[in-house]
């Protein structure tokens, strides 16, 4: 058995690069999930890519704004946001979960996960692409809800990228109408439309 898996690294500003990663032994309620399919959160990872993501912290709670103070992109940073996998080594005490298992959960490009046996399942005959999609569509769910969008119901969404279309798609099921969807991207706009 390999002592290191190979996960994916955003190394620097516009740069890519694998990096060794240690396996560590399992706790009892753990499983070992090798990879299959993955997603990244497209424009947060750019961001980081590029090197211009937001800062964390140096918020200034008066102006309400961030400051900038801090360094806003600390390499190398996996790559990466949710993988979908098979389960091909379980803990002692995990009961829920059989080897060969599809599972999927949050985690960067790399070759293996160590998840919890709590993780979800993948039911069967259910595509990959669905799974990876959960991160965007929790996103555009809980917009749509913490905004109590209602039937008749005028809503606006700004940027149309997966969670916005996720968004625009949500608000339809809830009755909203007039639905604006703005976006600077022609493309993204007539996704928007369909």
């Amino acid at each position: 058995m390999m002592n290191t898996v190979r996960e994916l690294v955003i190394s620097g500003k516009q740069e890519v690069a694998f990096r060794e990663v240690e396996r560590r032994a399992l706790q009892p309620h753990e499983v070992r999930v090798r990879s299959l399919f993955g997603a990244a959160k497209h424009g947060t990872e750019m961001a980081f890519f590029k090197g211009y993501a937001a800062p964390r912290g140096g918020y200034d709670a008066e102006y309400r704004v961030y400051r900038g103070e801090r360094e806003g992109v600390r390499y190398p940073f996996p790559a990466g946001n949710i993988c979908v996998g098979e389960v091909i080594e379980a803990g002692p005490a995990v009961t829920r979960l059989r080897l060969g298992d599809r599972v999927f959960n949050y985690g960067s490009f790399c070759q293996e996960h160590v998840w919890p046996e709590s993780v979800r399942t993948l039911p069967e005959g259910t595509p990959w692409q669905a799974a990876v999609c959960l991160d965007p569509a929790d996103f555009a769910l809980g917009a749509v809800r913490d905004g109590h969008v209602r039937i008749e119901d005028a809503v606006a969404v700004f940027g149309l990228g997966a969670i916005g279309l996720m968004a625009v798609g949500l608000a339809k099921l809830a009755g909203a109408y007039p639905i604006f969807a703005i976006d600077p991207i022609p493309l993204r706009r007539q996704a928007a439309l369909a």
